[in-house]
């Protein structure tokens, strides 16, 4: 994880009710764009993911280190 911390424009914008396009790279090479709803655990922007899903399996492969 991260230690980057939001900025408030940045928290002001995830705290509202907002749809975004998470964009990630598919196991095959091309962006694929998912809309996605986000929200806020402290200082973590998460969103919702399903098992199974594309969107899940792309993300498992981000090294956030």
């Amino acid at each position: 994880m991260s230690d980057a911390k939001l900025n408030s424009e940045a928290r002001a914008l995830l705290e509202t009710p907002v749809l975004v396009h998470l964009a990630t790279v598919g196991g095959d090479g091309p962006p694929r764009l998912t809309p996605a709803w986000v929200d806020l655990e402290g200082d973590d922007v998460v969103t919702n993911r399903v098992e199974g899903r594309a969107k899940t399996r792309n993300l498992r492969r981000i090294d956030l280190r």
